[in-house]
């Protein structure tokens, strides 16, 4: 889902999702800790809900487990390049 950074509150972000406003965990920002928080606010990200309670109107978020789901992606895509027995053309440098 997709959202706007609006504020900055205690223990992290206020994300905007088009009229519901959820809350972004400051170790769920980044895949390391993100120490100007406030260069972030205005920002449109995507994120994934990791909590939501309708009795009490909370929704919390991550873009850590997105950035995760994307890094062990490019990994399984780059490892397939160097399977064994397959050839490669280019040049070794020592």
């Amino acid at each position: 889902m997709e959202g706007e950074i609006v504020a900055k509150v205690k223990g992290g972000l206020s994300v905007d999702l088009g009229g519901v406003v959820a809350f972004l965990p400051g170790s769920q920002i980044d895949l390391k800790p993100v120490r100007d928080l406030d260069a972030l606010i205005g920002s449109r990200l995507r994120f994934k809900v990791i909590k939501f309670n309708r009795k009490r109107n909370n929704i919390v978020l991550s873009r850590r487990i997105l950035l995760e789901e994307e890094r062990k992606q490019q990994r399984e895509e780059t490892l397939n390049i160097f399977r064994k027995g397959k050839s490669l053309k280019g040049r070794l440098r020592i």
